[in-house]
């Protein structure tokens, strides 16, 4: 049988893509959006570091060559920082270096997005929305567009304002062997698209605001609003990327939001415990810290059967997605919040209309008997 599992796994990666093939360029999505009509939700894109799309149109080939990296982008093309930067309105500074450049137009572009979000948002609710990983743009839009139909028909007496995450989880080009092959790397765009989240949510207006989620989604909105160890300390003493997140959590820049926030993660494909024990270690006044004071609610959108969270095959080796489908994770971080149902509760999506729900589709969600109960236990204190 083992020899069999093998076989099977390496046929499967021995036909997959380079990984760098596999990220995504949301550059002409954004491009198609902004030309949409005037009451469009406001979308935010994020490159696999978790840097802001710019609104300049980077050439596809030339955002590949650079890794899909934009900062790395900016630091080899001078001339087209600068078309950045003046499409951005923001004047570039002779006097600085590219990097420190590069920093200025980050702080603007955070700004910009807060500044759009308090001024569509005055009066209604604020919902944001996360895709998960192995997405193509034009796929998360599509759930995006699902979604927003969805809350805004139970909720018909609610306005709302919709803010779209769009994030590098990478997507798997149609190849299955793919999916498990281009895990780590979500992991760790999350990681970083969840600290550039934090950037925008720590200086919007609002005083309560709602999140939904969908499968890795819930490792984008946790990394943003609390200092996360998802991962082993070896990463975080060892691997550059994980020194670095640890240097940003004590940086002003990267302060936790002090509002409150409401989330919903259908299927999240995250540990639960590994997680939700540093539920309250914020960085506070840019240092890393406990903090009781402001609460976080959470809603876990469950389902036992769900196959791509339950994974079968690859369960063990291809990361902890434990909370969305393990009674037993569920039960240890309800343990951890001591059984307090503000903090922490479930709506269990495991069956729909006497059948077993298998699929991880946004569709099939929203489509389950169960997701009214969901949108209505998140929006319970919807101003």
């Amino acid at each position: 049988m083992k020899n069999k599992i093998f076989l099977l796994v390496w046929v499967m990666l021995s036909s997959c893509s380079p990984t760098g093939s596999l990220y995504n360029d949301f550059g002409s999505l954004k491009q198609r959006q902004q030309a949409e009509s005037a009451g469009a939700p406001i979308r935010i894109y994020f490159d696999r570091n978790g840097f802001l799309y710019p609104d300049f149109r980077i050439d596809s080939t030339l955002f590949k060559r650079y890794g899909s990296l934009l900062n790395t982008v900016y630091q080899n093309n001078s001339v087209l920082f600068l078309n950045v930067c003046k499409a951005e309105g923001m004047l570039y500074q002779s006097s600085k270096t590219t990097r420190e450049n590069i920093e200025i137009l980050r702080q603007h572009q955070d700004q910009k997005y807060s500044n759009a979000i308090d001024k569509a948002s005055a009066g209604k609710t604020l919902v944001f929305l996360i895709h998960g990983y192995n997405n193509t743009g034009e796929k998360a839009a599509k759930s995006f567009s699902s979604l927003r139909a969805a809350v805004s028909k139970l909720k018909p007496q609610s306005r709302f304002q919709f803010v779209e995450v769009y994030w590098d989880g990478l997507h798997n080009g149609g190849k299955i062997g793919n999916t498990a092959k281009i895990w780590d790397n979500a992991q760790y765009s999350a990681a970083r698209a969840g600290l550039g989240l934090r950037r925008i949510l720590n200086s919007i207006s609002s005083k309560h605001s709602f999140v939904i989620t969908h499968s890795q989604g819930a490792a984008v909105i946790t990394e943003a609003l609390f200092n996360v160890r998802r991962f082993s300390n070896r990463f975080y003493d060892k691997d550059s990327l994980g020194i670095a997140i640890i240097r940003m959590r004590n940086s002003p820049l990267y302060n936790s939001p002090s509002s409150r926030f409401t989330v919903g993660m259908l299927a999240p494909a995250i540990p639960g415990k590994n997680v939700f024990e540093h539920y309250y270690m914020r960085t506070v006044e840019g240092k890393n810290m406990y903090q009781p004071s402001e609460p976080y609610n959470f809603i876990n959108g469950f389902n036992k059967y769900d196959f791509a969270v339950t994974k079968l095959l690859f369960s063990r080796y291809a990361g902890s997605t434990t909370l969305a489908c393990r009674e037993k994770e569920h039960i240890k971080v309800q343990e951890l919040f001591k059984g307090d149902l503000s903090l922490y509760d479930r709506v269990v999506f495991s069956k729909s209309h006497g059948h077993r729900q298998t699929s991880h589709g946004v569709k099939d969600y929203i489509a389950n008997e169960n997701f009214p109960i969901f949108i209505e236990k998140i929006l319970a204190q919807e101003q």
